[in-house]
């Protein structure tokens, strides 16, 4: 985890230093404890170029147990004086996978270094994209739909693709397999998601 977390905050440090405004998207699931440790990092220094918002989250009133925002929050999100877009914002799923694509559209274009930390499941699904879903062809940068367990609001391939790094952070021996089916094969997006990571100009894997 180290690792991971010296690179990703040394990164942001240095664009920010550089006088770039930088876009930070966040996961949960196994990349919170990554998250958590980077906010320790970041929160001592001058963030007020730094935009932070997340790659998916589930749905539910502002503040629910499951919210990835949430649990970020009671962890020390909130210590970060940095321009912060949460997902949920108290209206009905469709209106707020609308606002959040706003933000997104707004937020790409407005920042100069956009970086996504996403993790992966056993699947092949990453942020809230999962294999054979409609998520995976969506046309728009935000997409929301029903899965068994939550609600979902995701970003999508094609804002994925917009990014300029993606940091993919994984458990080691849990993701092994998979990841290395990501590094050696080229599956189709529709089966394994996590396809579109390679799509970025630059994907950095760590396992911890």
């Amino acid at each position: 985890m180290e690792e991971a977390v010296s690179y990703i905050s040394s990164l942001i440090l240095e664009k920010l230093a550089d006088e770039k405004k930088v876009l930070l998207l966040l996961s949960g699931g196994s990349s919170v404890s990554v998250n958590l440790q980077i906010i320790k990092i970041l929160k001592n220094h001058n963030l007020d170029n730094l935009y932070v918002s997340l790659v998916d989250e589930r749905y539910g009133a502002v503040g629910h147990i499951d919210s990835n925002w949430t649990l970020m929050q009671k962890e020390g999100l909130d210590t970060l004086q940095a321009k912060m877009y949460p997902v949920l914002l108290g209206e009905n799923i469709v209106d707020t996978t609308k606002n959040f694509e706003g933000n997104l559209k707004w937020l790409l274009g407005a920042t100069d270094y956009k970086i996504g930390i996403f993790g992966i499941g056993g699947d092949g699904h990453t942020a809230g994209i999962l294999p054979k879903s409609e998520a995976v062809k969506a046309e728009s940068l935000a997409f929301q739909y029903s899965t068994e367990k939550y609600n979902r609001i995701t970003i999508t391939p094609k804002c994925i693709r917009m990014l300029d790094e993606a940091v993919l952070v994984a458990k080691e021996g849990e993701k092994d397999d998979i990841i290395l089916q990501l590094e050696n094969e080229d599956k189709d997006f529709f089966l394994m998601p996590a396809q579109t990571l390679k799509k970025v100009p630059i994907l950095k894997i760590f396992k911890f």
